[in-house]
């Protein structure tokens, strides 16, 4: 009997070491989809030059004439997956959550061109009237054959650009068909609102878009990236709330 204690621990050590250890195998899979390039009115362009990239992965594909586009070999895992092309805005989808075992497919992601016009905050003033407001006006370089939108990013400090980490809201202007100006009224109880107190400086950037744009969320600020925008920003203005 006393050899048998000593005998059992070693068994024991051995399967502790080996017999309990199981290496899963690695479940990997392919990721495909369709990209479709569009101009500022939404009129479909060459679909082929696209670069897509899987990034926690370090893969990438480039579509073909029709748009479409797969990255094989790919672990199980939650990714971020970018488009891009020059000339155009980037589009991401994120958090996308990859299960592997097959070829998973995402539906057609629209890659908008960056608009081809720029806008300039032309004056901001202090509308006193019954419902005071802040007025913000501006106009673009073109005419174009659409309604389009120019966005208002604000900040209580500078810089204050479309990156989620520099602005803290947005407002949206609309700019009818064939209309080269747009102006912004915004009460002092939105701007309250928005977290801007009666007496604080407020600083604004416009940024023009194309008839379609798209947001995608900063995992970090919560706040989105928007695409088919202008690459930056124009002037920036600042104005006290009053």
């Amino acid at each position: 009997m006393k050899y048998i204690i000593p005998l059992f621990t070693l068994i024991m050590l051995v399967c502790a070491s080996g017999c309990n250890q199981y290496d899963a195998p690695l479940v990997t899979g392919s990721i495909a989809g369709f990209v479709t390039p569009i101009d500022e009115s939404g009129v479909t362009l060459a679909r082929d030059g696209v670069k897509v990239t899987i990034e926690e992965a370090g893969k990438s594909a480039m579509t073909n004439s029709d748009g479409y586009w797969i990255i094989n070999d790919i672990p199980a895992g939650i990714y971020t997956i970018s488009f891009s092309k020059n000339n155009f805005s980037t589009n991401k989808v994120v958090a996308y959550q990859f299960v592997g075992n097959g070829t998973a497919f995402i539906t057609n992601t629209q890659l908008p061109i960056i608009p081809p016009y720029n806008t300039t905050i032309d004056s901001v003033w202090i509308d006193t009237s019954s419902d005071p407001a802040v007025v913000i006006s501006g106009s673009m370089s073109r005419p174009q054959p659409q309604n389009r939108t120019v966005l208002l990013f604000m900040n209580k400090q500078t810089p204050v650009t479309s990156n989620p980490k520099e602005y803290s809201s947005v407002v949206t202007s609309f700019v009818s068909a064939l209309s080269t100006n747009f102006t912004e009224r915004i009460p002092v109880t939105q701007f309250v609102e928005l977290g801007y107190p009666r007496g604080s400086t407020v600083y604004i950037t416009s940024y023009a878009t194309s008839k379609l744009y798209y947001r995608y969320i900063d995992i970090e600020t919560g706040r989105n990236y928007y695409s088919g925008i202008m690459a930056s920003g124009t002037n920036r203005v600042s104005v006290v709330v009053p």
